[in-house]
């Protein structure tokens, strides 16, 4: 049985954000068992009061507490402040455990991409130093920055590779990057642009460099307190463990990234409770926006598709399919975590009172 999703609006999160739709399973309890709830001064919930009426209608133990918010999107703001940027801790799995293989990517938009006096014509987009980064730049600071990628390979130094294709300002751009071990190869919204040789050793693959750097958007802190710091908006940064794009081009992607087992890292930038931006990847190697870095309403090219959800009974429990990312949480106000597992999802009736939400992206 199908939930009825459009009957209830509210606000379940902190600040923006994206669509979802919730229920909660109690594969064990009878239908009644919810009840409603009041506020201190006992004004009734009304999405609660909707809940019990559903349950009573509908005779089954499954209610919707829907959230379809308007989809609008997020970004991150940065102003050219050196201490303000978005950082994730160290992790394996961002630079030894992707070996001689790596695709990374980025939606920007960048207030400038022009240099001067007190800042180098270079606008770093993601950064792991001495491993891999891509940035807006150029060696010349009266000419406007294009797309360029810098790759170390173990025991080799450390160079630019410039796409020769400028990345404009006020405008949303994609731009990606791709590293087989012996080829770089760079792209921007979705065109291939050049290819540049980088092996390792006498020729062979190479293999990315291992640091204890943490991963950084918007930010290189090495070359001074100014250098680097980006101007602009940044949105739906992933890396990847695979070549996502070949010499053919892509389509620009228009929706958000969804995270599979190649992905390492995944940031939406929808969403920052106390200061930290989740990994929607399986790493969950969240960050944090430091000082003045924020997250604000953007009209990027993203669009956002409505998840849904629904739960049928079954002979031990209850079977939820969903769409988009799926959460859990043991109350409704959280903390909600990713639940592992394809849809149609099983909820043996031996567990306890559990709540589910239909995340986008």
């Amino acid at each position: 049985m199908r939930l009825p999703w459009a009957n209830v609006r509210g606000s379940l999160t902190r600040n923006r954000v994206p669509a979802y739709s919730a229920l909660v399973a109690k594969p064990n309890s009878l239908p009644l068992a919810v009840r409603e709830n009041r506020t201190a001064n006992h004004t009734k919930r009304p999405f609660m009061k909707k809940c019990e009426f559903a349950i009573r209608a509908l005779f089954v133990t499954v209610c919707a507490l829907t959230h379809l918010c308007d989809a609008a999107q997020m970004a991150l703001k940065l102003e050219g402040d050196p201490e303000s940027y978005f950082e994730a801790p160290d992790h394996s799995g961002l630079d030894g455990d992707l070996g001689s293989v790596f695709t990374v990517e980025a939606w920007v938009n960048p207030t400038t991409n022009l240099g001067d006096d007190t800042h180098p014509n270079e606008y770093m987009i993601v950064n792991k130093e001495d491993s891999y980064e891509i940035s807006v730049r150029n060696n010349d600071l009266a000419t406007e920055g294009s797309l360029q990628v810098a790759v170390q390979p173990a025991g080799l130094p450390w160079e630019w590779w410039d796409s020769q294709v400028t990345v404009p300002v006020n405008k949303w751009t994609h731009v990606a990057a791709t590293w087989d071990g012996l080829v770089i190869r760079t792209f921007v919204d979705g065109k291939f642009l050049l290819a540049f040789d980088k092996t390792g050793a006498d020729g062979a693959p190479g293999v990315l460099r291992d640091t204890d750097a943490s991963l950084k958007v918007g930010r290189r802190v090495r070359g001074g307190d100014t250098h680097s710091i980006y101007k602009g908006l940044i949105d739906e940064v992933r890396i990847s463990k695979v070549i996502r794009y070949t010499e053919a081009g892509f389509a620009v992607p228009t929706a958000a990234f969804t995270p599979d087992k190649d992905t390492v890292a995944l940031y939406h930038f929808d969403e920052a409770i106390g200061g930290v931006v989740k990994d929607a990847s399986s790493f969950a190697n969240h960050g944090r926006l430091l000082n003045n870095a924020v997250l604000v309403p953007a009209k990027t090219p993203i669009t956002s598709t409505l998840p849904t959800i629904s739960a049928t009974r079954t002979a031990d429990g209850l079977s939820i399919t969903f769409t988009a990312t799926l959460e859990s949480a043991n109350d409704l106000k959280g903390p909600w975590t990713v639940v592992s597992g394809a849809s149609p999802l099983p909820v043996k009736a031996d567990q306890a009172r559990r709540f589910f939400r239909s995340r986008s992206p």
